[in-house]
């Protein structure tokens, strides 16, 4: 049996704590006001961010309705399947730190 996984969100904003783990960013923007050199990331993984319309899916409509969350679930994944290559490589990079036990 295999060691159980956490994974915790968190704003970039937020000061990671002793323990926090191996911090990754998900965005395509770099957030204003944190310095790239202080923000304690392991890596800034572009390729697993939903495309703009995705986004904006996102942040309109489902906030609001169940069907809306799920349509952008399907269409995320789908993203992420069409990704090739970057998405790949973004994918074991997330996968680096549970090879070496962190």
């Amino acid at each position: 049996m295999g060691t159980a996984l956490t994974i915790a969100v968190k704003r970039i904003h937020e000061p990671v704590g002793p323990g926090g783990g191996t911090c990754f960013l998900v965005d395509r923007l770099w957030q204003r006001g944190v310095l790239k050199e202080k923000a304690a990331l392991a890596a800034w993984l572009k390729p697993l961010t939903p495309s703009d319309v995705l986004r904006k899916l996102y942040h309109g409509e489902t906030a609001e309705s169940d069907a809306a969350w799920d349509a952008f679930r399907c269409a995320y994944v789908a993203e992420l399947d069409a990704g090739g290559e970057e998405v790949r490589a973004a994918c074991s990079c997330l996968m680096l730190p549970l090879r070496r036990g962190r």
